[in-house]
């Protein structure tokens, strides 16, 4: 049987202060006399942590992956949103087994187009960022969303009506979302 791996002989003051970054969860470096000789660290991965503006919900993962749309796509034709970024608040495990990229693609754009058909417009040409949390289930689907700067009540209540009317696909459980636009950045058309 062979196996790999490495051993290492320690004192018991560099023994101690390894168990005792092990048991605490806290960084050590142990280093030794010699300048061939080795030495050894313990390092924590701090999880990386998200905070949702709509809901003030944090949520951490060991690491977050960012995936690209592929650029053999063709490029939208949108007015007012001149960016986008969707984050995932379930595990890509559930996402994959609750719905199809094809699905959430195609209800996402949807709501991109009714975002940009509503700030249009003249009079709502302000640069803003627009939050919006999306949570599907079987049964249907919640909006929820938070505009820096602030919309009017009037122009809120209509935003939400024509978010929430926006047609969800079919999830085989909860699947929840942020999706964040950029409102009349300095990189959209004007």
């Amino acid at each position: 049987m062979v196996e790999d791996g490495f051993s290492l002989f320690l004192t018991n003051s560099a023994w101690q202060k390894i168990r005792e970054a092990l048991l605490s969860g806290t960084e050590v470096f142990v280093s030794v006399a010699g300048a061939d000789a080795a030495s050894i660290s313990v390092q924590w991965v701090k999880p990386a942590a998200y905070t949702s503006p709509v809901s003030g919900e944090t949520y951490t993962a060991e690491r977050w992956t960012t995936y690209h749309p592929e650029p053999t796509l063709p490029l939208k034709e949108l007015v007012a949103v001149s960016s986008s970024r969707i984050v995932s608040l379930i595990s890509e495990h559930d996402l994959q087994e609750r719905s199809t990229a094809e699905d959430l693609a195609g209800y996402a754009n949807l709501i991109e187009k009714a975002v940009d058909t509503f700030f249009t417009p003249l009079e709502r040409r302000t640069n803003r960022e627009l939050t919006i949390q999306l949570a599907l289930a079987a049964a249907g689907h919640e909006v929820r969303f938070i505009a820096v700067p602030d919309l009017s009540a009037d122009a809120a209540e209509d935003l939400q009506k024509r978010l929430e009317s926006v047609p969800s696909p079919k999830v085989g459980g909860p699947v929840k979302l942020d999706f964040i636009l950029g409102i009349w950045s300095a990189a959209s058309k004007q």
